[in-house]
């Protein structure tokens, strides 16, 4: 079948975060089914069940789309590494419960670049997990660009870590709610963590040497305490899409632009550390169809040498005086999507 859509060639489009180039092929999908084969996990694995929930205790090699269907839930037991040889997808409707320990991390290791994990319409509780060398699936009917992507669900993130990403983002959560307490990423491909829609609230979320943006946000209710962002080569939060949220304690730290607030967004952050960043706020408007955007400061012990650019028609609230000069949309926006410096 084929579907037919109506542009106008003076406009952009975005899906989420990401710009729609009408020049280049459009894959939209008409359900929720993928396209690819997967094969049960279960039924590949031949796991035990125990108390409702089948076990994964031994570790284990993956070299093809498995999947766990909507009534069978996991437990991963602490110390097990599940490692992709190939380029497959783990994709799970069923609950999945990561038993990891600070002692015995559970590892999920995409070989040279391999594997990705899609977690959907469920509960998933992850603790004291590394996540490393993922890419992001190879599935042309979806738009998902994480090396974890988690979907529709309840999801708890504690005490783990994604190393060496090779996809877009190294975790994209969409229209979720999210509790995260203690994570941390490193040494990304692109972005670290994409949250779109949903609601995500969290206590320490770290991140370095992240090639495009720490904290990725559009259209999301958020509540934190602690993020740090260091050597992030874009945006140590970036924060858009009629969003809306308090962050308190953060530091960032040689970013090229530590906060962006964008596109009707509304932020308040309270006692925020900054050195060394290129760009310290940026508040402005980067699609026309929002309203203004809002950053709210408080508590920061120094102003005077901070690097801010707020656009025409939005606003910086600050508990001490400050002098802002206002700039043109278009030019804030050059700075930091068209590369221009």
């Amino acid at each position: 079948n084929k579907f037919y859509i109506n542009y106008k060639n003076n406009c952009r489009y975005f899906l989420g975060s990401e710009e729609v180039l009408i020049n280049k092929n459009i894959y939209l999908s008409k359900n929720n089914n993928f396209d690819l084969i997967f094969t049960n996990f279960l039924e590949k694995y031949k796991l035990k069940k125990k108390n409702n929930y089948f076990v994964l205790s031994e570790d284990l090699e993956i070299d093809k789309n498995v999947f766990l269907s909507k009534n069978e839930n996991l437990i991963i037991k602490n110390g097990v590494k599940i490692v992709f040889l190939k380029d497959a997808i783990f994709l799970s409707e069923g609950e999945i419960i990561f038993q990891g320990s600070s002692e015995n991390p559970i590892v999920i290791d995409g070989l040279n670049g391999n594997g990705s994990m899609i977690l959907r319409n469920n509960k998933f509780n992850i603790e004291n997990v590394v996540f490393k060398n993922l890419s992001l699936p190879k599935e042309k009917s979806k738009i998902l660009h994480g090396g974890v992507n988690i979907i529709d669900s309840e999801v708890r993130i504690i005490n783990s870590e994604i190393l060496n990403s090779n996809s877009e983002d190294a975790i994209n959560i969409i229209s979720s709610n999210t509790n995260i307490n203690n994570l941390k990423i490193s040494e990304t491909f692109a972005d670290a963590i994409d949250i779109d829609f949903g609601k995500l609230n969290f206590t320490n979320i770290e991140c370095s040497k992240v090639n495009n943006d720490c904290l990725d946000v559009s259209g999301a209710e958020v509540t934190g305490n602690i993020l740090v962002t260091k050597d992030v080569l874009d945006k140590g939060l970036s924060f858009g899409e009629a969003s809306k949220g308090k962050i308190s304690n953060s530091s960032f730290y040689n970013n090229k632009l530590a906060v962006a607030v964008k596109d009707g967004s509304s932020l308040k952050l309270e006692n925020y550390k900054s050195k060394e960043n290129q760009y310290d706020f940026a508040v402005f408007n980067k699609k026309s169809e929002y309203g203004k955007s809002v950053l709210h400061i408080e508590k920061i012990s120094e102003l005077e040498n901070l690097n801010i650019l707020i656009g025409e028609e939005n606003e910086l609230l600050a508990d001490k005086n400050i002098n802002i000069k206002k700039l043109e949309n278009s030019y804030i926006y050059n700075l930091f999507y068209n590369n221009i410096n």
